[in-house]
């Protein structure tokens, strides 16, 4: 059980630190359409 619970951890955390990742990445990428639009 204890096993399972870490596992379901281990891709709980994986997966906010991908959702992060990719909401910086949006934001970086709306810096650089913001720049070419001006």
């Amino acid at each position: 059980v204890t096993l399972y619970f870490n596992l379901l951890i281990g891709y709980a955390v994986s997966d906010i630190q991908i959702l992060k990742t990719k909401a910086e990445t949006l934001q970086l990428y709306n810096k650089l359409s913001t720049i070419h639009t001006i």
